[in-house]
C-alpha cells in the first residue's frame, strides 16, 4: 500500500498484511491520508481501492518545568493555553501552581486532555466537565487521588509512572470505561472504593503484582482484565471473576497454583 498525505504523521507505506498505524494530526488542525490498496493475489493484480482516513487533533495542554517560573498568573495560564491548543476559549479559576504539581479549574469545551511526560508529582484536581479522554502517562506521580475528577469521563491513562499503590478516596467517575495502570509498580491492587460498575478495561500489565486478590468485586461490566508481566505466583481470587469477562491476561508471571474460587465465566 501507498499513501498521500496531507497535515499528517506517523504513516509508511509497506506490502502485505496492513498493519497498525498510530497517527496524529500536525499542526494542530485536521489531516487527512489517503491510503491505496493493492491487493495482490499470484499473477491477478486488481484495481487499487483508495481508504481515506481522517485524523482529528489531540489537544495537548503542554506543562513542563520550564514553564513553572513563567507562568505564574491565571491569566498567563490562560494565554498560553490558548496558544499551545488553538482553542477559543479558555478561563481558569481557584488558580495555584508549585513546581511539580497543578491545581487550576480549566472551563472550555475540551475533550481530550494529555498531560504526558511533564514531570508531574501530583494531581489534586481535575474539573473539566467535558472532558473524555484523560493521560498522564510519564510522569513521576506515586499516588492517584484528586479531590474531584469530570463526569464525563471514559478513559483515564495512568501509564509509566511510579505509583505503588492505586486507592482513590473519591469514586471514579460512573462513566468510565477504560483504565490504564500500565507500567507502574503496583504490588497489591486492592482500591477501597469499588470501581465504577461500567468499567469495561481494567489493564495492569508490567507492574509488580504478587497476590491479585481484591476484597471487593470487580465491576459487573468488566470485559479485559489484563495482568501479563506481573509476578503473580498464585491466582487464588477469593471473589468470583465478573461473568461478562471474556479476556483475562496472565502472561508472563511466575503462577504455581491457579485456583479461582468460583469457575471461570463461561462467555
Amino acid at each position: 500500500w501507498t499513501f498521500n498525505a496531507s497535515g499528517v504523521s506517523g504513516w509508511f507505506p509497506g506490502s502485505g498484511s496492513v498493519r497498525n498505524q498510530t497517527l496524529t494530526a500536525a499542526g494542530g488542525g485536521t489531516g487527512t491520508i489517503v491510503y491505496t490498496i493493492t491487493p495482490i493475489f499470484e499473477d491477478c493484480v486488481p484495481t487499487p481501492i483508495d481508504v481515506i482516513v481522517t485524523v482529528q487533533p489531540v489537544i495537548n495542554f503542554d506543562i513542563t518545568s520550564s514553564n513553572w517560573g513563567l507562568l505564574t498568573t491565571a491569566s498567563a495560564w490562560e494565554s498560553y493555553f490558548l496558544t499551545q491548543t488553538g482553542a477559543t476559549s479558555a478561563t481558569i479559576t481557584n488558580f495555584s501552581l508549585v513546581s511539580g504539581r497543578v491545581r487550576f479549574r480549566l472551563i472550555t469545551n475540551l475533550t481530550v486532555l494529555v498531560l504526558s511526560n511533564r514531570n508531574i508529582t501530583e494531581v489534586t484536581l481535575v474539573d473539566i466537565p467535558s472532558i473524555i479522554n484523560l493521560v498522564f502517562g510519564q510522569n513521576l506521580l506515586t499516588n492517584f487521588n484528586p479531590t474531584k475528577l469530570p463526569t464525563s469521563l471514559q478513559f483515564l491513562s495512568l501509564d509509566n509512572n511510579n505509583i505503588s499503590t492505586f486507592n482513590p478516596t473519591i469514586a471514579l467517575p460512573s462513566t468510565l470505561t477504560t483504565l490504564h495502570l500500565v507500567v507502574n509498580k503496583i504490588v497489591n491492587f486492592n482500591p477501597s472504593i469499588p470501581l465504577p460498575s461500567g468499567l469495561e478495561k481494567l489493564n495492569l500489565h508490567f507492574n509488580k503484582i504478587v497476590d491479585f486478590n481484591p476484597s471487593i468485586p470487580l465491576p459487573a461490566g468488566l470485559i479485559e482484565l489484563g495482568l501479563q508481566v506481573n509476578e503473580i505466583v498464585n491466582f487464588n481470587p477469593t471473589i468470583a471473576l465478573p461473568s461478562n469477562l471474556k479476556i483475562l491476561r496472565l502472561a508472563t508471571n511466575k503462577i504455581v497454583t491457579f485456583s479461582p474460587i468460583q469457575p471461570l465465566p463461561m462467555s
